[in-house]
């Protein structure tokens, strides 16, 4: 008997050893990054485990938007091609190379949740931080022209963007843009999924509303938010009839319960910020998709094992297939997440800059930019929230560059213009002038994800 349990106890501890690398994924040990341990929207969809079997090398996504930050630490060696397609009335072709520099942080903040650099030492890893981003600038301040949407949708497809990220929430103004009729990007979003692309669009925030635009006809997946909680965030817009739907993390409440993400602001670079919003839902979904993609799984399939293995217990709605779970949707592909050795320099805790303020607005957008009280940084680094405070280091301590305390941009939580979404403050006044005018515009705040 004796030599029966030592057998036996041998054997277990074969076997603990062999998963002890899968049971320890996803820790804080994920990433080198300084800024992973205030980033809980990674864990919470299991790409820490995703990460091993891929990280979306090879794969483009198109991020139209208010531009990229082309010089960012983070996003660096990620952009492959930019353009501005403002005033293009459409095609594609007017585009202009090499204006895709940002102009309000917002498409910045998508990019960096998409595709940022990991185990750079810098800011924050991306969902997908080996794939490559194709950047079409299609707002002016808080605006873009529907036509400009839909060139730099075909921009980024032809450049070869296999998904294309639209964190725009359009379908506010004019209820059915996305839906049908004359006013609609359907025939644009319709047309990439021919050419091979997959469509990722937020729901948009504006809870007031019955439900967002009807997608039933659009090969599109609509992207829902939620908090860390797995609760479905106070602003995201249900995704309605959405022939493809499910939910991500997009943030709901106050940093920490926001997204971090790299950001841009005028005068000031590698910056980093915190946004929520159906926006900051949307590239997750579109850096899972990429893990997808480059694992040589096909545009179809990848979209069917995404909604297959999003998180049932996350209700959210009759068409809504759950909460995105990266790990899921990488298991289903047969790969073998067995964890690799984690990176030698660990996250350092993040400490305040001297000082902290918040960016400013364009002037034709919300309220009044305010600004934050200017504070004096502790001697010591600030913990993330609900961690104890460690004993400081020595003052000669040097081992590991301090990380910077992102940026405060994203305004109040319950507020019906979360995700850059300007609603209108008389609607039907507004809609009947839009529509005598010939001009259907696309309106969101730049600041407010």
């Amino acid at each position: 008997m004796p030599s029966r349990l030592r057998a036996a106890a041998a054997l277990l501890a074969i076997v603990l050893s062999a998963l002890a690398p899968v049971l320890t994924a996803g820790t804080a040990a994920a990433t080198n990054d300084p800024l992973w341990s205030k980033q809980w929207a990674p864990v919470k969809i299991g790409a820490p485990a995703a990460w091993n079997a891929s990280t979306g090398g090879g794969v483009k996504i198109g991020i139209v938007d208010s531009g990229v930050d082309l010089n960012h630490q983070d996003l660096q060696g990620r952009i492959v091609s930019n353009a501005s397609c403002i005033g293009t009335s459409g095609n594609a072709a007017a585009c202009v190379p090499g204006g895709g520099q940002d102009i309000a942080g917002h498409g910045t903040h998508v990019a960096g949740i998409a595709a940022a650099t990991k185990d750079n030492g810098v800011g924050i890893a991306g969902i997908a931080p080996s794939a490559q981003i194709v950047v079409a600038r299609v707002f002016q301040n808080d605006r873009a022209d529907l036509a400009d949407v839909e060139a730099g949708i075909r921009y980024v497809v032809d450049q070869g963007a296999k998904i294309v990220n639209l964190s725009l929430g359009e379908n506010v103004l004019l209820g059915g843009l996305l839906g049908g009729g004359q006013a609609s990007l359907a025939p644009a979003l319709n047309d990439a999924w021919a050419r091979g692309a997959i469509p990722v669009v937020a729901s948009g925030n504006a809870q007031f509303l019955s439900g967002s635009a009807s997608y039933a006809d659009v090969n599109a997946i609509v992207v829902g938010a939620t908090g860390p909680d797995d609760e479905i965030a106070s602003y995201s817009v249900s995704t309605g009839s959405a022939k493809w739907a499910l939910v991500a993390p997009g943030g709901n409440g106050a940093e920490p319960r926001e997204i971090v993400s790299t950001y841009w602001q005028a005068g000031k670079a590698d910056q980093y910020g915190y946004l929520q919003g159906t926006s900051m839902a949307t590239p997750h979904v579109s850096g899972a998709l990429a893990l997808l993609l480059a694992r040589g799984v096909g545009q179809q399939r990848a979209v069917e094992i995404l909604l297959s293995t999003a998180n049932k217990g996350v209700v959210c709605g009759n068409s809504c297939a759950g909460r995105l779970d990266l790990a899921a949707a990488m298991a289903a592909t047969g790969a073998i997440m067995t964890a690799t050795s984690p990176p030698t320099t660990s996250a350092p805790t993040t400490a305040a800059p001297t000082t902290t303020t918040r960016p400013q607005r364009p002037a034709t957008t919300g309220p009044p930019t305010t600004t934050a009280p200017t504070t004096t940084a502790p001697t010591t680094a600030a913990p993330p929230p609900d961690t104890t405070v460690a004993p400081a280091p020595p003052a000669t301590d040097t081992t590991a560059p301090a990380a910077p305390e992102p940026l405060k941009i994203a305004s109040a939580s319950t507020d019906a213009e979360e995700d850059g979404v300007v609603l209108p403050g008389t609607a039907a006044g507004l809609l009947l002038l839009l529509v005598a005018v010939g001009s259907v515009v696309v309106r969101r705040r730049a600041g407010s994800g």
